[in-house]
């Protein structure tokens, strides 16, 4: 019975020593990113330098919404993405629809109305089924971007309007493809 004592509190040790390693390796994941003075010279280098008429360093951004029967929240999305703070003539909106519900109607009306505003909004409806499902309706939208970048939010997300304008300045950086950002509430 002595060796399966011994056994256990060998291993008892072991996971003791494995879990401390972990937590520290996390703080010091946590210290490094709080601290990173790289990410905080980088941040913001492309913007609107002076006032808002002086844009022409701004890349065009395509903004894609997937929505798929979202009746509800549809139009809170489609407004605020509009309400981006981005110059309008660099910034093409896209809603992927696959609705089959009153939510086609809804956005339907919503972007002609935007459309004769002066928006650059676009309604892509697949009504061949959903092939692919949201990926699908995201691959079928980038045969029509405009944009040099994409930005996709979800339904349920309703994005700040100085959202782009804090992203973009990552790709300042050629090895940045990606920016994923977190929900602020």
């Amino acid at each position: 019975m002595l060796g399966l004592g011994a056994f256990l509190y060998v291993i008892f040790i072991s996971v003791a020593w494995i879990m401390t390693i972990y937590t520290l390796n996390f703080y010091y994941l946590s210290y490094q990113s709080q601290h990173n003075i790289i990410h905080q010279k980088r941040k913001g280098k492309i913007s609107l330098q002076g006032d808002s008429t002086t844009h022409d360093n701004l890349p065009v951004v395509t903004v894609q919404l997937p929505i798929y029967n979202e009746k509800y929240v549809a139009a809170r999305l489609i407004d605020a993405v509009c309400l981006l703070d981005y110059p309008k003539d660099k910034l093409e909106i896209q809603i992927l629809d696959d609705s089959d519900d009153e939510t086609f109607e809804l956005i339907k009306l919503m972007v002609n109305q935007l459309k004769l505003g002066g928006v650059n909004i676009h309604h892509i409806h697949r009504s061949s089924g959903r092939p692919g499902y949201k990926a699908g309706a995201l691959k079928a939208g980038m045969k029509y971007a405009k944009g040099e970048f994409i930005a996709i939010f979800d339904a349920d997300f309703v994005p700040a309007p100085c959202f782009l304008k804090k992203t973009i300045g990552y790709f300042v950086d050629p090895k940045i493809g990606l920016v994923q950002c977190k929900w602020v509430t």
